[in-house]
């Protein structure tokens, strides 16, 4: 069954079976940059999370700070899939967020995003099933991510901007503790050198 819908503003998509179950595909041709989707759920803390993973509640949860996410909405923002080599990332504006294009996407082919571009201490696991040449098995959180990966979605400008604060927080932490050793110059001085 195929559910066709158009947003205002925005591009045709439709639900359809996919290998995770159901994921939403795009109905035209599609140019990078180009805004797609909004996530429209409730906003939820952490402890409703918590809460719905004791009781197996798996999925439909979008982390958009430390302690906030966005549930699910019973519209197709529910069924974008995870893909570890994406053609989706988020864009985050103000209280709002987007799936927006990072690759051309022709018409017929499923949108998808990283999950971890999103998630810290995200308290869910889930085996990924985008059977891409890097698929990493596991969708996790994002400081798993290999520091190219990482690299690359930030440049992208589609990760969640906390965990955009965290990462710079985190390598002004390193930098800070890198040692320095002293080294002879040529008049027999010692002078103090930083790596």
């Amino acid at each position: 069954m195929e559910v066709i819908i158009k947003m205002p503003y925005f591009v045709t998509l439709g639900i359809m079976p996919c290998r995770g179950g159901m994921g939403v595909f795009i109905q035209q041709w599609v140019p990078v940059d180009t805004r797609i989707l909004e996530f429209t759920g409730k906003r939820v803390d952490r402890d409703t999370i918590n809460q719905f993973a004791s009781r197996g509640v798996s999925d439909s949860f979008l982390q958009v700070d430390e302690n906030e996410f966005i549930g699910a909405s019973g519209r197709l923002d529910d069924y974008v899939n995870h893909s570890c080599d994406p053609n989706c990332g988020l864009e985050f504006e103000g209280d709002r967020v987007y799936l927006k294009s990072i690759k051309t996407i022709p018409r017929g082919s499923e949108i998808t995003y990283d999950y971890a571009t999103s998630q810290f201490v995200f308290p869910l696991r889930f085996s990924c099933k985008c059977d891409t040449r890097d698929c990493r098995g596991e969708i996790g959180n994002f400081d798993e991510l290999t520091a190219k990966k990482k690299q690359y979605y930030l440049s992208k400008n589609i990760v969640a901007p906390f965990l955009v604060d965290r990462t710079a927080s985190v390598n002004a932490n390193k930098r800070k503790k890198i040692p320095s050793i002293k080294k002879r110059n040529g008049s027999g001085a010692s002078e103090r050198e930083n790596f």
